[in-house]
């Protein structure tokens, strides 16, 4: 597993393993960037970590969001990974979950704008 701390800026927000693949849900610090946790790089822990358990022929699907309220960003990235043995009709699954943790993402950080003062 990708060790706490290991990313610099990266908390695991929550993770959904109800189905096949698991989602996990990372929440990154305000001056955190998008990237840094999902791109291609040679010295990527998350990408590294999904090949060990995968095999280098896997699909991870990955969505980046990015919730402004007026006096904070909530920085979100979702992602999930399975093998090519995965079977039928996997992705288009994981895609409608992951929409789902998007929305309810989006929803949780209003909630944490209101009881903040915020306004989106």
């Amino acid at each position: 597993m990708i060790a706490q701390g290991q990313l610099d800026g990266v908390e695991v927000d929550r993770i959904d393993c109800d189905e096949y693949p698991c989602i996990a849900t990372l929440r990154l610090a305000p001056d955190a960037a998008l990237q840094s946790c999902w791109h291609a790089s040679d010295d990527n822990p998350v990408q590294d970590w999904y090949a060990e358990q995968l095999g280098q022929r896997h699909s991870m699907s990955v969505n980046t969001s990015v919730f402004r309220h007026a006096d904070f960003d909530s920085k979100y990235v979702v992602l999930a990974g399975y093998g090519e043995d995965a079977g039928e009709g996997v992705d288009t699954r994981t895609k409608y979950r992951m929409d789902n943790m998007v929305q309810t993402l989006g929803e949780d950080a209003a909630a944490e704008a209101d009881e903040h003062g915020g306004e989106d």
